[in-house]
């Protein structure tokens, strides 16, 4: 059903849009580890099928969305998998990544692929690479608006990225306000960060997707650093004061 559908969007593209990109994500998991050969196969059938073409895959290893989780914690989910890529998984990873790239110069050339920060790693030989994760005692309820903030449906703005969805159990303590005619994103932050009282909370770190994580540990890097008395600009962090224009996340196609 997907394919035929991907495949009718893409034929309705080139009459109503064709500046339109459109992609895959793919997320993965132990269980799916050896279908990636069959995901460019997929892409494929579907180029030559609709005779245009996929714009981008964005591959994604798991990052505790679905695994690593407390039993007691978020007891209403329906779906588990048990546990992430050990170092064998990503020895077979790497072939696959390696594979991907292979058929991408082969076959399509010209789609995006967007591995994010820990598959790039992997991809750059980097065995052990891997994203780290703050810990719940790294997780703060006051957060780090500035740099990222995610909204519902009802307009309530939370701190984290996984803590954005309707009705997570826990997740109001990081709600910091609610979009509303009279209270804006701008305002909202502002409040938040002149007068919020810090303080962590037990499970927080499941709130938190890979970026999240990745900014909370190098913040805390940062504040560790200045405590012993080593400057922003000359600590551990590789070129941490050059300026460099870069882009985050994997909203290039926008």
């Amino acid at each position: 059903m997907v394919k035929n559908n991907t495949v009718n969007f893409l034929k309705k593209r080139k009459v109503f849009n064709s500046q339109l990109k459109v992609g895959f994500n793919y997320i993965i998991l132990k269980e799916n580890i050896r279908d990636i050969r069959k995901l460019c196969n997929y892409i494929e059938k579907i180029n030559s099928e609709s005779e245009s073409k996929i714009d981008f895959l964005t591959l994604r290893e798991d990052f505790g969305s679905v695994t690593g989780h407390d039993l007691n914690v978020d007891m209403e989910r329906k779906y588990r998998i048990d546990g992430f890529l050990n170092v064998d998984d990503r020895k077979y990873l790497l072939d696959e990544l390696l594979y991907v790239e292979e058929f991408k110069k082969n076959k399509f050339p010209n789609i995006h692929i967007d591995y994010g920060y820990a598959l790039q790693g992997l991809l750059d030989k980097k065995l052990d690479y891997y994203l780290v994760r703050a810990t719940d005692l790294q997780v703060t309820t006051k957060g780090y608006p500035q740099l990222s903030v995610a909204i519902d449906l009802f307009g309530d703005v939370f701190l984290y990225r996984e803590a954005g969805f309707l009705n997570r159990k826990g997740n109001e303590s990081y709600i910091i306000g609610r979009l509303e005619e009279n209270n804006s994103l701008e305002n909202i932050i502002k409040n938040h960060l002149k007068n919020h009282e810090e303080k962590t909370e037990k499970n927080s770190s499941r709130f938190l997707d890979s970026f999240d994580h990745l900014i909370t540990k190098l913040l805390w890097q940062a504040k560790e650093d200045d405590d012993v008395g080593i400057s922003f600009q000359h600590g551990p962090i590789l070129k941490r004061s050059k300026i460099s224009k870069i882009k985050l996340g994997n909203n290039w196609y926008n």
